[in-house]
Order: C-alpha cells, then sequence, then structure tokens
C-alpha cells in the first residue's frame, strides 16, 4: 500500500437545497443544472492545480497543492455562481493529509468537512489554522465568522470568512464570549432522534444534521438534504 504524508489543501464544495431543486423545477431539469454544475467546479479544480477526489450528487471534494491556490479555486468558485440559478456551499482547510490510492485521508480532511458544513449560500469558509498558509494578500480579504467547538476536536476552533462583498441574504452571529466566573450556567439544547440524543451546551455550539455521513446527526431520508441544517448556539 502506498502511502504518502503531505500538506493539501482540501476544499469541499456543494449545491445548495438540491433536494428542492428537483421538486421544483423536475427531475430533467434540476439533474441538467446540477451536472452542468459540477462540470464546472471540476474544470476550475483543475484550473488552478488541484485534483478531484470525488464528486458525490450534488458535492464536489478537491485537494490543491496551496493554500492560496485553494483559496483561487474556491472565489472563483463562488463567483461563477454569483449571478446562476444555482447556490453552492464552500469550506476549506490546508493541513496534513495521508494521500492512498486517489483518496486522502486525516484529522485535516475530517476538519475541512466539518467547516464547509457550517457555510451557508454563496458563502466561503476555512480554518484559522489556514489563515496562516495564505499569502498576506489574502489574509486580508478574510474577516472572523465565528471560534466554536467542532466534532472530534477538544479547543475551539477559529473559522474565517472570505469577504467577497456584500451579502444582503447572510447575517453573522458570532459565538457569545466565555462566561465569567460565577455566571449562571446557560440552558442546553437536547435533540433527540431514532434513540440517538445530541446535545449543545458550552462545548458543544454547533448540532449539523443532514443525511450526510459527516453530518453530527444523520436523517436517514432523501427528503433530507446531505447537509440540511445547522443548528448554532
Amino acid at each position: 500500500m502506498d502511502q504518502q504524508t503531505q500538506c493539501m489543501g482540501i476544499l469541499y464544495v456543494d449545491v445548495c437545497n438540491s433536494v428542492r431543486l428537483y421538486e421544483v423545477l423536475g427531475d430533467t431539469e434540476a439533474h441538467r443544472l446540477i451536472h452542468d454544475c459540477l462540470h464546472l467546479l471540476v474544470d476550475i479544480t483543475h484550473r488552478h492545480g488541484g485534483t478531484v477526489i470525488r464528486t458525490q450528487g450534488d458535492g464536489v471534494m478537491s485537494v490543491f497543492p496551496t493554500a492560496d491556490a485553494t483559496y483561487d479555486a474556491a472565489t472563483e468558485m463562488q463567483h461563477a455562481h454569483r449571478q446562476g440559478p444555482l447556490a453552492i456551499t464552500a469550506g476549506f482547510n490546508y493541513g496534513a493529509v495521508i494521500a492512498d490510492e486517489g483518496d486522502v485521508y486525516g484529522d485535516a480532511v475530517n476538519l475541512a468537512a466539518r467547516v464547509a458544513a457550517l457555510a451557508r449560500p454563496s458563502e466561503i469558509l476555512l480554518t484559522g489554522e489556514t489563515v496562516q498558509s495564505l499569502s498576506s494578500n489574502l489574509r486580508k480579504t478574510l474577516r472572523l465568522f465565528d471560534t466554536t467547538t467542532v466534532r472530534g476536536r477538544r479547543r475551539p476552533v477559529e473559522i474565517y470568512a472570505v469577504q467577497t462583498g456584500p451579502d444582503p441574504q447572510n447575517t453573522y452571529v458570532p459565538s457569545a464570549p466565555p462566561r465569567a466566573a460565577g455566571t449562571p450556567r446557560p440552558a442546553a439544547l437536547t435533540l433527540t432522534h431514532e434513540g440517538g440524543v445530541y446535545r449543545m451546551g458550552d462545548r458543544v455550539q454547533s448540532i449539523v444534521i443532514g443525511r450526510d455521513e459527516r453530518c453530527d446527526l444523520i436523517i436517514s431520508s432523501y427528503f433530507a438534504s446531505r447537509r440540511h441544517a445547522v443548528v448554532e448556539k
């Protein structure tokens, strides 16, 4: 088995509300739009020196040799869909991965998937760890989006958003600052589904819901999108 460890940018891009598209537009038109969208995403990946790891129905996972190339590809993908009929979400991380037989594995890959799941339509999110690997001119386009806890990480993760221009569709509400000593503990939200219990409180500040296996609460139904919703504290 040929395994290599190297630093890469891992980018996840998904078409928003794809299940709804089939309902509203019909199978033929929705399939055509999503097919054309994925084809464009693959082309942009290749133009920036990236490699497509997989396409998954309504999304693309790809890797890039540098953080800058990942950023450039993600921003071009979003710009290409600004005025189109479809909206996409994008999230990426840059870090060490294990490359093996055409796929990539590791903590950096898992973190990229978690960050991508938090992105809203027409949004690009990335980790604070990735910011340090970007060129200084690209870092100027970022703003701190949130500091939150993601599954698999004990410490909070800084998440940044790419500022590509004003977007009236999104309202950003950062997590509340840490409580002062002696402050009463706020109530926690508990979700239950098919015997599972998912609790959101001080340590867990968001729960990703959908049918994708990377979600925190997995809904095994085709009526749910791959990343259907994010419940945030």
